[in-house]
């Protein structure tokens, strides 16, 4: 290998034709390419032909690196020293060398050890970045966050640490090391989870909701910032009851964050609702497509974009909440949409039905038959008996939206048969396939004024989920648009429809919340 290698591209090709090629390539098979040649070099019994040969080759290449900046860098001038790195072999309690040969199942051990005994801080991660291939850094990272997953994103937050690679690039499968609580966990720890990782709210406002001889609604509205002016809001009961996640990935769909004008003042007397409005606000701000951010789930560690950083922390609230709603538009809606859970997860048996919170009413569970205008729409649960959770609480929003608006909405189903279906890397997909917890959606339509509408459909969902709110806002749901200044920055909100980005013009935000 050494002799053809050598041969083919230093006599064939022009050194500097080839080397900068090499090493501009695919990074991880960059690098399995020189391991296997440094292998020989530290092997007594390599001959020395063979060893010559190696050695000329990594001078080679080490001319056209500045510095070892890269793990592939920092391998070859190993290679050609075998001067032991001392953060490395400190941390790990173990030489380079004999790391290098290890498979990936040791790896895996040693890193969980060593995370277990001692958490790297940011400084010993980029000093162990520079030895750890792409792939070694992914099972390095999923170590940190099986042990501690707060700690691990805010390291990840600081620092440029793990990049793509060739085995990671279709799924990093963080669902498998992230935190996912069981549905009959108790609602003050749930809190407990959620509220260590937003942090310390930017802004807090406490309401009160009156009605005449009782006592009044007392809710807390507060909102979280994160990168790339991503806003998070929670709305809190200070009750028991339903933890509901609310998630609109899409700026150029304009319904799903106008609905927010009409929830921000629901009066909830039960549980808790995270909203994310417009999750995919950083994109638009550097005029990016916001059109893959609701793919990118369970794969959200194979780029460091900005959309893929707000779906990892997003995954996170996902795994310590009982439930989801994703709200969007279509070219043809409005309608509801949902997952079909079909086959079991990884080859093994087991019920593939997202388990229902305790929450969830009695009367939503009976729900057997998904109707549909014009009848009863028996192939979306085709030998699924009874309906799996997440249809259940579509139909009951279903009829409480109809008889709320007026209107009739049909459903569509989204089939997930396996991990690799595209539907499992949505949204409702990771939380209903990879999760095992309910979550839908409701599509208005693009072009028309749905915001009201997306209010509505969220009310009607939110109850489903068991929600207790007082009824006396579904008067305030039939309002117009509400005339109060809005708590979120960004593109101003208006009634009126906006046309799809073509070609955007880069132009700064105008802040939306005078007061702050």
């Amino acid at each position: 290998m050494a002799y053809s290698f050598y041969h083919f591209y230093s006599q064939q090709w022009k050194e500097e034709e080839w080397q900068p090629k090499f090493l501009k390539g695919d990074s991880n098979l960059t690098l399995k390419t020189v391991n296997r040649l440094g292998t020989l070099l530290l092997q007594p019994n390599s001959s020395k032909l063979t060893q010559t040969r190696i050695k000329t080759l990594f001078q080679s290449l080490a001319k056209y690196i500045d510095s070892p900046i890269d793990p592939t860098g920092h391998r070859i001038f190993y290679f050609l020293d075998q001067k032991e790195p001392e953060s490395f072999s400190k941390y790990f309690s173990v030489s380079l060398k004999d790391f290098i040969v290890m498979d990936d199942s040791n790896k895996s051990a040693l890193f969980r050890k060593r995370v277990e005994s001692q958490f790297p801080d940011e400084s010993t991660l980029k000093d162990l970045s520079n030895y750890l291939s792409p792939h070694e850094q992914f099972l390095f990272m999923r170590e940190c966050f099986k042990f501690n997953p707060l700690s691990s994103f805010a390291l990840l937050e600081k620092t440029r640490y793990f990049t793509p690679s060739t085995e990671e690039a279709r799924s990093s499968r963080e669902a498998d090391f992230f935190p996912n609580l069981p549905q009959d966990t108790p609602y003050n720890i749930r809190q407990k989870y959620i509220d260590a990782f937003l942090g310390t709210p930017s802004l807090t406002q406490y309401k009160a909701y009156f009605r005449n001889g009782q006592d009044p609604i007392k809710v807390t509205l507060k909102k979280y910032l994160w990168k790339y002016n991503t806003e998070v809001f929670s709305i809190e009961s200070g009750k028991p009851g339903p933890t509901t996640l609310v998630f609109s990935p899409h700026f150029h769909e304009n319904n799903p964050r106008k609905q927010f004008h009409w929830t921000q003042n629901i009066p909830l007397q039960s549980g808790r609702i995270i909203l994310l409005p417009e999750a995919n606000r950083g994109m638009r701000e550097i005029c990016e497509s916001t059109n893959p951010m609701n793919g990118l789930f369970n794969r959200a560690f194979t780029n460091d974009q900005r959309d893929y950083v707000i779906v990892r922390k997003v995954e996170f609230l996902m795994g310590v909440v009982d439930g989801l709603v994703g709200l969007h538009d279509s070219q043809v809606g409005p309608f509801f949409i949902s997952d079909v859970v079909k086959n079991h997860k990884n080859g093994k048996n087991f019920n593939p039905n997202p388990v229902p919170s305790n929450w969830i009413p009695e009367e939503v569970r009976k729900i057997e038959k998904i109707k549909e205008p014009g009848g009863v729409y028996t192939r979306i649960v085709n030998k699924v008996t009874p309906a799996q959770t997440q249809w259940q609480i579509a139909q009951y929003a279903n009829q409480r939206l109809e008889k709320l608006s007026g209107g009739e909405f049909r459903f569509e189903p989204e089939w997930i048969k396996q991990a690799e279906s595209n539907s499992a890397n949505s949204a409702t997909g990771y939380m209903n396939f990879h999760l095992g917890k309910p979550a839908m959606t409701f599509e208005g339509m693009k072009g028309k004024e749905h915001g009201q509408l997306h209010a509505m459909a969220l009310y009607s969902l939110l109850l489903g989920f068991g929600h207790k709110i007082d009824p006396e806002y579904e008067k305030n749901l039939k309002k117009p648009f509400p005339k109060i200044p809005p708590l979120y920055i960004g593109l101003p909100v208006t009634t009126l429809p906006s046309p799809p980005m073509k070609n955007p013009v880069k132009k700064k935000l105008q802040p939306r919340l005078a007061s702050e």
